[in-house]
């Protein structure tokens, strides 16, 4: 992957070999997990239900950018152990272990889904 360019924009190129053979093109997208995403209503909202709750104290928030996680998950496939967890009993395996592929988002709202659940 290309190092980012003074504007702050990274190339990423999404080169197969052999052409068309990459793993987004044998991925069948029917059988995704559908993705509900509207962070600013359930942010406000979640920050308002906060506010409401705990009027005397400071409301502190964390500000992340995922587009440095792509360094920071392990591909290697001496590291995809990392990918499992504990849900209700059940061992829960991601098998989707790299942002490249296309059903990765998908996938990581489903585990994104659980694991807010158990908080």
């Amino acid at each position: 992957m290309d190092k980012k360019t003074p504007d702050g924009i990274r190339v990423i190129n999404d080169y197969s070999y052999p052409p068309d053979a990459a793993a987004n093109n044998f991925s069948d997208r029917s059988n995704f997990p559908a993705i509900s995403y509207n962070p600013p209503r359930g942010i406000a909202r979640h920050l308002w239900e906060l506010r409401v709750r705990f009027l005397c104290l400071p409301l502190l928030m964390i500000l992340g950018d995922v587009s440095g996680a792509i360094r920071h998950i392990p591909v290697n496939t001496d590291n995809v152990y990392m990918f499992a967890f504990e849900f209700e009993g059940c061992i829960v395996i991601d098998l989707s272990c790299c942002f490249i592929w296309c059903g990765s988002p998908a996938f990581y709202s489903v585990a994104g889904a659980l694991i807010n659940s158990l908080y």
